[in-house]
């Protein structure tokens, strides 16, 4: 298996990640579909090590070392997008935002950690992601354009002029993703969130009567 087309189609990652499923576990590729669990098909730690590299080897492309909610911890926080084991609503939302595949019945609070990483198992987010990452590899050599062969030890090398281009780190990318969500849609969010909040408060107060809210004397 030798792929390095950029514009594979879903159907063909979907196909070339299951027979590298397949191997990795040694059962029938027709146990797995892309509704799949890769925890589910007995995979275990071990397991899912052999398999993110052999897909690395396989797409020419860098996987990210950690869960996308790990990752996002260190631009947000503690206790913004799990708290106490639990996905936050924020987290929630988060999710939806950068796993379109996901069912919205998956993620109805509350939501355990452990329960997130069993979805990121799913055979069809792990397709998802391959794509994303071959989109961002470089497939011809930026100084002559000459079409890359496979790569070696996740570097590129021209076999025209000589250049060496590495392959995108995945977890930069998504970093860079995370960062990305954080400042141009959460923030601002919680900005007009807070705002509204701030309007609705000084239009009550603007609302009370001159009387409102102090006692009244005793006669």
């Amino acid at each position: 298996m030798t792929n390095s087309n950029p514009r594979l189609s879903k159907e063909q990652v979907l196909e070339t990640f299951t027979k590298i499923v397949a191997q990795s576990l040694q059962i029938n590729p027709s146990q797995i579909t892309a509704d799949s669990y890769l925890d589910d098909l007995d995979a275990d730690s071990l397991d899912l090590l052999e398999i993110m590299v052999n897909t690395e080897e396989e797409f020419d492309i860098s996987m990210p070392e950690k869960s996308v909610l790990k990752t996002a911890e260190g631009v947000f926080g503690t206790d913004v997008l799990v708290k106490e084991g639990v996905l936050t609503g924020t987290g929630r939302e988060f999710l939806l935002r950068r796993m379109p595949d996901l069912d919205e019945e998956q993620l109805q609070d509350p939501v355990k950690i452990h329960e997130v990483d069993h979805l990121f198992t799913r055979v069809s987010s792990w397709v998802r992601m391959i794509q994303e990452l071959m989109e961002h590899t470089p497939r011809e050599c930026p100084q002559c354009g000459t079409e890359f062969g496979k790569s070696v030890a996740a570097l590129f090398k021209c076999v025209k002029c000589g250049e060496e281009c590495d392959i995108p780190s995945g977890e930069e990318l998504n970093k860079r993703w995370v960062e990305d969500y954080h400042n141009n849609e959460y923030r601002p969010l919680q900005a007009s969130s807070s705002a509204s909040s701030d309007l609705s408060e000084e239009g009550s107060i603007g609302n009370l009567s001159p009387l409102e809210g102090v006692p009244e004397e005793k006669t």
